[in-house]
């Protein structure tokens, strides 16, 4: 698992959008932000966790499963701190493939 915890995210869509933008972080469409598990597939992908008041990127990792791992990383929020996620569907994609991938959107982002 990959971990940044001092990058804003300054373009992130509207939290209170009743629907989901797709929105661009480096070179990769994201859908989100989401609040529950539920509202995404049981795919594999990449999913990035954010502070929900600060849209600060907690985390971005590949998973088998963004549901499961949406399910994991709400669960482990602290109980002071709510989070969101975003998810990039990569079902064609091994999983080495989207670690790579991961590293990369995290190196086109840092600051």
């Amino acid at each position: 698992m990959l971990t940044i915890a001092k990058t804003p995210f300054k373009s992130f869509p509207d939290l209170d959008d009743v629907a989901s933008q797709p929105f661009t972080m480096g070179s990769e469409a994201f859908l989100g932000p989401f609040k529950s598990s539920l509202e995404v597939d049981d795919a594999p992908g990449l999913i990035a966790i954010f502070k929900a008041d600060s849209l600060q990127l907690l985390n971005l990792y590949q998973t088998v499963s963004v549901r499961a791992s949406a399910m994991l990383e709400i669960g482990a929020a602290p109980a002071n701190t709510t989070v969101v996620f975003a998810v990039h569907y990569t079902e064609s994609m091994a999983a080495h493939s989207r670690s790579r991938l991961a590293t990369t959107i995290l190196a086109e982002i840092s600051i």
